[in-house]
């Protein structure tokens, strides 16, 4: 119900699984955000039942019996990092999270929100600079989401980043929500698919199993969770486990990212092609 409702019905087992991935990020990302939200102030830790099954399995899995990652472990990497911006989706509060040995000092606290077209809305733009002791949060600033209510569709993609005071990025945090009518995500499956280049950028550590990845959004489209898995381009099995430092990306238009994908030696030098699968469309090599 959770998936029908904040996503819409689905036509196949896969499109519901995608769907599912999407509620997996969105939630697990979410009860780890909350224990940072009230860090030491009524919540002390956080802990989840069956990090992975022996079996085949639906539900409470951060990497699944094959060894592919779920949306869970996605959503909870994002939220663990020891510097962590984050928005609270009650209060629109954002809160830059510290939980590293080190206090955090003059560093920018940044909030762009766009529309579902990727065009940003200037109105709701934030951006401070803070300083955040270790094993700390500290609120940065509130959103006024509701400024941008004369957008004609309620759906907004907010974009934090965190960079140190030399610019460095320290954290980007991402998050979809509707300002109309809370969890309702349905508009998503009928944008318009964004031409995404995915190139192998980096095969300099191949005799590790180690490449990087960059997709570049070339369209004037939003480009909505990526997901990226790599196959052996023979069989078209896939290539398991593969260490990935993200997934599920979305870009906006003119927007870049890099992925490194850590994978068997054998299996990589074989060779291996890249799947990607845009949110609503089809998947492509």
């Amino acid at each position: 119900n959770s998936v029908n409702n904040r996503y819409g019905e689905s036509a196949s087992l896969e499109e519901f699984c995608e769907k599912a991935q999407l509620l997996n990020i969105e939630d697990s990302k979410g009860m780890y955000e909350a224990w940072n939200d009230k860090m030491w102030n009524d919540a002390s830790g956080l802990l989840i039942w069956m990090s992975n099954p022996a079996y085949p399995a639906f539900v409470w899995q951060t990497y699944d019996y094959y060894y592919d990652f779920t949306g869970t472990y996605w959503g909870v990497k994002k939220a663990c990092e020891h510097l962590h911006i984050q928005w609270n989706s009650l209060t629109n509060s954002v809160k830059v999270v510290n939980t590293g040995g080190a206090d955090l000092q003059s560093a920018t606290a940044i909030a762009t929100v766009y529309d579902i077209n990727g065009n940003e809305v200037t109105s709701c733009r934030k951006q401070c600079t803070v300083a955040v002791p270790s094993a700390s949060a500290v609120e940065a600033f509130k959103l006024d989401l509701d400024a941008a209510s004369s957008v004609a569709s309620p759906i907004r993609f907010i974009r934090l980043t965190l960079t140190d005071a030399s610019g460095e990025t320290l954290s980007n945090n991402f998050y979809w929500t509707n300002i109309d009518e809370k969890y309702n995500y349905r508009a998503l499956q009928n944008m318009p698919e964004a031409q995404v280049q995915v190139e192998v950028s980096d095969k300099s550590r191949l005799s590790e199993g180690i490449v990087q990845l960059t997709l570049s959004n070339e369209s004037t489209y939003v480009a909505f969770a990526n997901r990226v898995r790599i196959v052996n381009s023979v069989t078209g099995e896939r290539i398991l486990p593969a260490i990935m430092s993200d997934n599920y990306v979305t870009l906006m238009p003119g927007e870049e990212a890099t992925i490194t994908v850590e994978a068997d030696v054998n299996a990589m030098q074989q060779g291996f092609d890249v799947m990607l699968k845009q949110y609503a469309c089809s998947e492509r090599k």
